[in-house]
């Protein structure tokens, strides 16, 4: 069960078991728990015993975009700006995005979300800006992920082998931000006006694609989506855990 439906409540307890990103807040015990993350992103104090976790989602539902432009990717380095659905970012923060690439040899395409793209004014020709983005298709052609640190995005990110600024807006998701710049797979913005250097730091640096090659071998090594029925009823009958 999510956690946040509140429908769910209403479910036999002794029936249940919930989905949690890395951070679940269901009391340790017998309760089963499906964690979408990785057991190197959890904070201390996870409870051990009923708990599986899982790689990301991918497949399924996924953004699209009908003609995008993909051809104007080729031959640029391409940052990918994705922030999730739960915290509305301000057209002035985007703007301030935008205009932080203007005239540099990056192609930056930007996920507005529920800010219209006509809010932020006229755009540099170097961003491109779409309420929302078909993120796994854009991390083929990525050289970096800039975030807000939500659990899929990182390991989609991670899966891609592509390095993340990430720039996160909860407590939880600023335990993943500062648990990925640990493990050399990306680096924590504090604040836009550092967003070039920084950029720049993390894709030059020397370690940077080792790190991030250490750290997608971890997610693809992790239970897909089609196996987490199977872990589910695993935890649902323990008879059959091994």
């Amino acid at each position: 069960m999510d956690p946040h439906a509140r429908w769910t409540r209403a479910l036999p307890a002794r029936r249940s078991a919930w989905l949690w990103t890395t951070s679940p807040g269901v009391p340790a015990g017998d309760t089963p728990m499906l964690v979408n993350g990785l057991p190197q992103l959890r904070p201390c104090g996870l409870p051990s015993g009923r708990i599986r976790f899982i790689g990301p989602l991918l497949g399924g539902l996924r953004a699209t975009v009908p003609g995008f432009p993909f051809d104007r990717l080729a031959g640029r380095r391409v940052l990918v700006g994705s922030f999730g659905t739960v915290f509305a970012r301000r057209p002035q923060w985007l703007r301030a995005l935008a205009e932080a690439f203007r005239g540099s040899d990056w192609t930056l395409v930007l996920a507005t979300g529920s800010v219209p793209v006509t809010a932020l004014g006229p755009l540099p020709g170097n961003v491109l800006a779409c309420p929302f983005v078909p993120q796994q298709d854009l991390l083929r052609h990525a050289d970096a992920l800039l975030t807000h640190g939500g659990m899929n995005s990182v390991l989609e990110a991670a899966h891609a082998g592509v390095p993340m600024l990430v720039r996160p807006r909860s407590r939880e998701q600023r335990r993943t931000a500062l648990r990925v710049a640990e493990l050399g797979a990306g680096a924590v913005l504090e604040r836009v006006g550092a967003l070039r250097a920084g950029l720049e730091r993390l894709v030059g640096h020397a370690d940077t694609a080792d790190r991030v090659r250490e750290f997608s071998m971890l997610v693809r090594a992790a239970p897909a989506v089609a196996e987490a029925a199977d872990q589910l009823l695993q935890l649902a009958h323990p008879r059959r855990m091994g």
